[in-house]
């Protein structure tokens, strides 16, 4: 019986890796489709195209990745189809604007989903969004910010930029004068290079290091405050905005307007996945961030992986923020409807 149990545990060991690596994303051979929410170009894509190279060797049998561009609606194209369309079989995920994950609940009424009960993959980075000031301007401080005000380009009602300063003047009490109509943050950024405006109410990082190094080298704008639940790390004596709420209240309603950034590249599936599918897309994830050709290429564009997050946390973030109080809740969403 002993030599019976060994043979039977030799055979076990010898096999066990094997199927370790059985894959469990039943995709017939066929590729898999990995779906991009916004144009070519945006950060988005450019994070997409490199993780697509490199995920397909953490995944059993390396199967090809097929790009597919479904831009739209704010990311909500994206996401309508991937939770009422595309395949439950792990053969079909997206990257989705940071704002996706938040929109049932703020009430979005085109948002066709649960995003309790879609599959979560992971943040291939985390957000800290900026608010600046020129040297110019004199207003090298929030406190200054708070108590003399201080003008601000914007893209227009309903944009990030707007919405990010709406949300400041009203959950902590700065004088922003918000100048709206330029087309894009980029003429903002302009604008305020030019003297139109003192400053900007929703520079991200890794815009700052990408696009305009030389503003930090050359000392030409104040960082005045982090729009984020946690300072980034090169950013150590930079106040975050969420530390100067009125109340418990306002500091919640931050906490919700800033959830986005806290997951800023979201991955995601169709609901109601195996668990043993969605473990295998959560672990290659989790597996290319580490990968060190991944790395090479990420730095090579400039791009970082600060703040990534596992599907585990990344669902944990969702359902945290869903249990936001409803009176708070209302209150976010009614800045996000202003003069849609």
């Amino acid at each position: 019986m002993g030599r019976l149990l060994s043979a039977i545990g030799m055979f076990i060991m010898a096999f066990s890796p094997c199927f370790a690596q059985t894959a469990v994303i039943k995709t017939t051979g066929k590729p898999l489709e990995f779906i991009i929410s916004t144009g070519a170009g945006a950060g988005y894509d450019s994070y997409a195209r490199i993780l697509a190279r490199y995920m397909p060797t953490h995944l059993p049998d390396h199967p090809q990745i097929i790009m597919r561009t479904m831009d739209g609606a704010g990311g909500l194209t994206a996401t309508n189809y991937i939770a009422n369309i595309a395949p439950r079989d792990g053969s079909s995920f997206a990257i989705v604007n940071n704002p996706i994950p938040y929109m049932p609940l703020l009430g979005e009424t085109k948002a066709h989903y649960d995003s309790k009960t879609l599959t979560w993959i992971g943040s291939m980075a985390s957000e800290v969004g900026l608010l600046v000031s020129t040297k110019d301007s004199h207003i090298d401080t929030l406190d200054l910010a708070i108590n003399k005000g201080m003008s601000v380009a914007a893209t227009g009602a309903g944009s990030g930029s707007y919405f990010n300063a709406r949300v400041i003047n009203l959950f902590i009490g700065t004088k922003l004068q918000i100048v709206a109509g330029y087309q894009t943050a980029t003429q903002g950024l302009l604008a305020m290079e030019r003297g139109e405006v003192d400053g900007f109410p929703a520079l991200m990082w890794s815009t700052l290091n990408h696009s305009k190094p030389e503003w930090l080298t050359d000392h030409k704008i104040n960082i005045l405050a982090q729009l984020a639940l946690k300072s980034h790390p090169q950013l150590p004596n930079v106040p975050l905005i969420i530390d100067y709420a009125n109340n418990q209240d306002d500091r919640m309603a931050l906490e919700l307007a800033f959830a986005p950034l806290a997951a800023a590249r979201p991955l995601v599936a169709p609901p109601h996945l195996p668990s043993e599918t969605r473990d295998q897309l959560r672990r290659a994830f989790l597996e290319t961030l580490e990968d060190t050709d991944f790395k090479t290429d990420l730095k090579t564009e400039r791009l970082e992986t600060y703040g990534s997050m596992s599907g585990e946390d990344l669902t944990a973030l969702i359902e945290k923020v869903y249990q936001t109080p409803a009176p708070i809740v209302a209150r976010v969403a009614a800045i996000m409807q202003e003069n849609k």
